[in-house]
C-alpha cells in the first residue's frame, strides 16, 4: 500500500506542474482536494489493515505542530475579532472609511490560504509515511529525478524547436527564456534546481555502490558506464535548461545547493574539508563553462544589468518593510499582500501595474502573518536542516536522499530571499516531496536490515 501511495504522490508532483504550475486558484484547489482524498483513503485503509502501526508523522510532532500555527493564525485573521483587540494590533495605517471587522483585508482569501497550507501539511505527512523504508525513498527519488528531467527536455524543445511555445497561450513574460509549463523563469529554474541537486546525490551514491566498486575489467561501453553516462547526461540537460531560463538568482541558488550536497556526501565519505572545498571550486568552474558553452550567455548578460533591474524591486522591498513595521504583530492577512500593498502604495513605484508579489518570501510571510508567526517557516527550515544532518551522520546506506534534501533546502532558502518560487504550488510540492523523502526516520525493520 505504501508503494502505491509513493507512486501516486510522485505522479501528483510531476503532473501538478502541467497546469501553469498549479498557480491559478482553481488548480491548486483541485490539487488540495486530491491530496485530501488520497490522505483520507490511505490513513483509513492503513488503520484498518494494521491498527497498531504508528504514523511516521508522530516522529516529527514538534515540526508539524509548529507548521500548523500558520493556518491557525490565518483562521484568526479571518474571524471578526478586530473590534475586540487593542488598536495597536488591529488598526490600519490608512483611512479606508469603515474599519474592517477582521484582521485580514481579504478574510476569504486567508481562509483559502489556510486550506492550501493544510493540504501541504497533509502531503508532507503522506511523504513521511512512504519514506520510512530507505530503498523505497530512493526509488521514488529516482522517479522524481527522471520526471523533472522530462520537464527540462520539454522546456528546451518548446523554446528552441517550437519558437518559445507555451500551451497556455502567447507568452506575456520571460520571453526568450525557457519556462516549460511555468509562467515565470525564476520559478521554473527553482524546480529544475531541485531535480539537478537530487540527480547529483543519486549519481554519486550510484557510483559508490558496492556492486560497482566490486566489478573488475569494465570497458568503456560496459552497462555500468553507460548507465552513469545516461544519468550524467540528464543532469547536464537540466543544467543547460537552468542556463536557458536566464534566471540569475536561480543559477546562484543552484550552485549553492549543489555545493552543499556535494560537500555533505564527500565529508560523509571521509574526504578532508580542504579537499572538499577545492573540489567544489573546480566543479563550479566546470559547470559555468559547460553552461556558457551550451548557449547560456543570456544569464550572463542579464547579470551585467543586475543593478538597474534591482531598482524597482528594492523600492518594493522598502515599502514591504514599512508595511511590516505598521502591523508587526498579526500582519495584514494570509494571501492579502496585493490589496495591502495597493492600499499603502508609495507614489511613483510601478504605477503602471498592480504589484502582485513582494519578490521575497520572507518579507511576504512577515507582512501577511506578522514577525512572530511569519518566522515559523524559517524555524521549521532550521529544524529540518538539523534533522537531515543527523540522518547523514547516522546512516551507512541510502544517504542520497538526506544529502539531496539538504541541498534542496539550501536552494529554497537562497531563492526565497529575493523571489517567490516556494509560493508556487508545484514547487512547494516538489520541495516537500524531496525533503520528506530525506527527513523521514527509517522504521525498525529497515534499520535492522541496514545493520
Amino acid at each position: 500500500m505504501n508503494d502505491r501511495l509513493g507512486y501516486v504522490l510522485v505522479a501528483l508532483v510531476l503532473l501538478a506542474v502541467v497546469p501553469q504550475a498549479s498557480n491559478p486558484p482553481v488548480w491548486w484547489l483541485l490539487v488540495s482536494l486530491l491530496i485530501a482524498i488520497i490522505g483520507a483513503w490511505h490513513l483509513l485503509r492503513g488503520a484498518f489493515l494494521v491498527p497498531e502501526r504508528p504514523l511516521q508523522a508522530m516522529q516529527h510532532r514538534t515540526l508539524l505542530m509548529l507548521i500548523l500555527t500558520i493556518p491557525f493564525v490565518a483562521l484568526v485573521q479571518a474571524l471578526p475579532v478586530a473590534q475586540v483587540l487593542p488598536a495597536a494590533l488591529s488598526s490600519l495605517p490608512v483611512d479606508i472609511g469603515t474599519q474592517p471587522s477582521t484582521l485580514s483585508l481579504v478574510p476569504m482569501g486567508s481562509l483559502a490560504g489556510a486550506v492550501r497550507v493544510l493540504a501541504y501539511v497533509l502531503f508532507f505527512v503522506l511523504v513521511l509515511e512512504v519514506a520510512g523504508q530507505g530503498a523505497r525513498a530512493e526509488r521514488l527519488g529516482w522517479i522524481l529525478f527522471f520526471g523533472i528531467g522530462l520537464h527540462a527536455f520539454w522546456a528546451l524543445i518548446a523554446l528552441n524547436a517550437l519558437d518559445d511555445f507555451t500551451p497556455w497561450g502567447e507568452k506575456t513574460g520571460s520571453i526568450g527564456s525557457a519556462t516549460g509549463f511555468f509562467l515565470n523563469r525564476n520559478s521554473f529554474a527553482t524546480f529544475l534546481s531541485f531535480g539537478l541537486v537530487l540527480g547529483l546525490a543519486l549519481l554519486i551514491e550510484r557510483a559508490r555502490a558496492p556492486r560497482i566498486r566490486a566489478s573488475r575489467g569494465r570497458t568503456l561501453t560496459s552497462p555500468e558506464n553507460l548507465e552513469m553516462a545516461a544519468i550524467g547526461g540528464l543532469c547536464l540537460v537540466m543544467l543547460i535548461t537552468i542556463f536557458a531560463t536566464q534566471s540569475r538568482l536561480g543559477l546562484t541558488a543552484t550552485f549553492a545547493g549543489l555545493a552543499v550536497t556535494l560537500g555533505a556526501l564527500q565529508l560523509k565519505a571521509g574526504v578532508r574539508a580542504m579537499t572538499v572545498a577545492l573540489q567544489g571550486g573546480i566543479a563550479l568552474v566546470v559547470l559555468l563553462v559547460l553552461g556558457v558553452a551550451a548557449g547560456g550567455t543570456g544569464v550572463i548578460e542579464r547579470a551585467i544589468f543586475l543593478v538597474g533591474a534591482m531598482e524597482i524591486r528594492l523600492a518594493i522591498y522598502a515599502q514591504a518593510v514599512q508595511m511590516i513595521a505598521e502591523r508587526p504583530f498579526l500582519g495584514w492577512g494570509l494571501d492579502a499582500f496585493t490589496p495591502a500593498y495597493e492600499m499603502t502604495r508609495i507614489p511613483g513605484i510601478r504605477t503602471d501595474r498592480v504589484v502582485m508579489l513582494a519578490h521575497s518570501s520572507y518579507l511576504t510571510n512577515w507582512l501577511e502573518l506578522g514577525l512572530v508567526f511569519g518566522s515559523v517557516t524559517i524555524l521549521c527550515g532550521a529544524m529540518v536542516a538539523v534533522g537531515l544532518v543527523r540522518r547523514l551522520m547516522q546512516r551507512k546506506t541510502h544517504i542520497a536522499m538526506p544529502a539531496a534534501a539538504l541541498g534542496v533546502l539550501v536552494v529554497a532558502a537562497v531563492h526565497s530571499t529575493m523571489d517567490f518560487s516556494l509560493e508556487i504550488p508545484a514547487n512547494t510540492l516538489a520541495f516537500l516531496a524531496i525533503v520528506g523523502l530525506g527527513l523521514a526516520r527509517r522504521r525498525r525493520a529497515d534499520r535492522s536490515a541496514d545493520s
